[in-house]
């Protein structure tokens, strides 16, 4: 007789905050053909459920579709960590959703034939464009670190926002791409380095005698005392932004107004491991389907790559170009955006290198009227134009007045009269200076004189003005009260303690969800980045006092929840 060997798995995978994945469905049999050893395994998905705590990490369920699993690829490694594959299958089995069987939280997948050399698993759940090639490039003997090289994304055209990076890994359409989660060792505390599931002895071995056929082995595999267990989590982030209640949101000095209008993110990463490498934080997590919390390290981790392709939001003819989004209000109507997690060594952690969400409002002072233009140099502000205008000229009265009471040559006197009187000096260059910016938005328009400017015919013809005193020595005029803030996302936000490790970045399957709870006074007329004020990239975050600060609540989604000062 001939020796037949049959080698089944039954595999149960946990996708975190995934829900449901086909197969293909295996019809050939094994007992005749030139290649007789085989082995069979199946895929079962389950979803965690778990309330999250404040400042620290909790899970919650997918939303829509961030838990569909539209097509799972299935590659298999003998123990050298080499692709292995049957003869009868492709070097790596798509399998397709339909064919699932259970429903809600658990489903599962009949057997399907692998290599009987099948010592590793890795998965991946819709993968885009770029992981897909790299999976259908592979072949028998491909390793798993030529498959875990770097991928580099980037925009179809230089004029795309860069929120649109992030569609390799997310699409509500082809899925949400996921992949093996990695493994914590409870012993030693650590998450271990791979991820690749060793299914060895989930085997069971057919060889023609011991079960009554080879289906009798596949119902053997299947069954759940034999099942292995893999986890699987998304490789995206999300964020979202909402505001306090009235009642709850503080905006200072005493007496300032603030309306919220929209955010975005910014300093998008281009550049992702498929499976990133983990390691546990200072951040207590309650656990369910994750033992602990982590940060990742992705390929622009450390200096000098921590800038390496990070992408900023362009701003084009004075506007950002961006896609502004609402507030979200849970449960009615939630607004989120996905990106590419960002992370970085604790040296890192720099404004350039980390992903920030801009928030545009409007804020006026005490007694000013939100929605109109007023202005501000040197912590001085002032209501309207007439009124700078009126500070102007009293200053350029006192350098005039000194000059004829100096007498002789006209320029020497001035800068006579300047040094006697910097401040008074100061400002007026920095309105003159402001005179030149509104001239070069209006040209051919020429306006003589400060003095001239005129709120109707001038300013309100100027959109987007904020972005003209985006240089330096210049005052600051907050066209209809709009400022912008930004804000460094804090991954653990349990501790203020000086660019610990893990502090800012996006992390795959963390959901942050950050809460506007304090305006700490006005930000600036432009959006953030290359202005007078702006940081320099390579400047620490925690050099300089944040904008605003987040209670955070995390969960798988590892999911935030911040208050912030602006």
């Amino acid at each position: 007789m001939l020796k037949i060997k049959s080698i089944l798995v039954s595999l149960l995978a946990v996708a975190a905050l995934a829900s449901c994945s086909k197969e293909n469905d295996e019809n050939d049999s094994t007992t005749q053909g030139s290649n007789m050893d085989v082995a069979y395994m199946s895929l079962r998905i389950s979803l965690p459920s778990q309330k999250a705590n404040t400042r620290a990490s909790g899970e919650l369920d997918p939303e829509g579709a961030e838990g569909d699993i539209k097509t799972l690829h299935v590659i298999t490694f003998n123990d050298s960590k080499k692709l292995v594959h049957h003869s009868k299958q492709s070097p790596v089995i798509v399998l397709q959703g339909t064919s699932l069987t259970g429903s809600g939280n658990s489903r599962g997948t009949n057997a399907i034939m692998v290599s009987a050399d099948t010592k590793f698993l890795l998965v991946v759940a819709n993968p885009g464009t770029k992981l897909a090639a790299r999976l259908g490039s592979m072949t028998s003997g491909s390793s798993y670190d030529e498959f875990n090289d770097m991928v580099q994304t980037a925009l179809a055209d230089p004029n795309d926002k860069p929120e649109t990076l992030v569609g390799e890994i997310v699409d509500n359409t082809k899925g949400f791409t996921m992949i093996n989660a990695g493994f914590y060792n409870d012993v030693s505390d650590v998450w271990e380095q791979g991820c690749l599931l060793d299914v060895s002895g989930n085997v069971v071995v057919y060889d023609g005698t011991n079960y009554a056929d080879e289906d009798a082995a596949k119902a053997a595999a299947e069954a759940s005392g034999k099942r292995a267990t893999l986890d699987i989590e998304r490789l995206s982030a999300k964020v979202e932004v909402s505001v306090k209640d009235a009642s709850e949101l503080t905006v200072l000095p005493e007496g300032a107004t603030f309306e919220f209008l929209n955010w975005t993110l910014d300093y998008y990463n281009s550049l992702f491991f498929p499976f990133a490498e983990k390691s546990t934080t200072k951040a207590t997590h309650t656990s369910a389907f994750y033992k602990n919390n982590f940060y990742t390290t992705d390929p622009n981790f450390a200096d000098p790559d921590h800038r390496n392709g990070i992408t900023l939001n362009k701003v084009v003819d004075r506007a950002p170009n961006v896609t502004w989004k609402n507030k979200s209000v849970r449960p009615a109507t939630p607004v989120v955006e996905y990106c590419i997690e960002n992370t970085m060594a604790d040296g890192d952690q720099k404004f350039g290198a980390a992903t920030r969400i801009v928030i545009k409002g409007k804020y006026a002072p005490k007694d000013y009227t939100l929605g109109e233009d007023w202005f501000s140099y040197a912590g001085i502000t002032y209501k309207d134009l007439d009124e700078i205008q009126t500070a102007y000229s009293d200053a350029k009265k006192v350098l005039d007045d000194r000059v004829t009471e100096i007498g002789g040559d006209p320029t020497a006197a001035m800068d006579q009269a300047k040094l006697e009187f910097p401040v008074e000096a100061k400002f007026v260059e920095v309105c003159d200076n402001f005179l030149g910016a509104v001239n070069a938005a209006l040209a051919p328009t020429a306006i003589a004189t400060f003095a001239d400017i005129k709120q109707d015919t001038h300013l309100d013809a100027i959109t987007n003005g904020g972005e003209i005193v985006k240089i330096a020595d210049c005052i600051k005029w907050y066209p209809k009260s709009i400022n912008y803030y930004y804000y460094e996302i804090r991954h653990d936000n349990t501790n203020d303690e000086y660019m610990y490790f893990g502090k800012y970045g996006v992390v795959r399957n963390n959901w942050y969800s950050l809460s506007l709870g304090k305006v700490n006074g006005a930000g600036t007329p432009w959006y953030p980045g290359g202005g007078p004020e702006d940081p320099d990239p390579e400047t620490p975050i925690d050099e300089k006092p944040g904008f605003l600060a987040f209670d955070i609540k995390v969960a798988p989604w590892v999911y935030w929840q911040t208050d912030f000062e602006i």
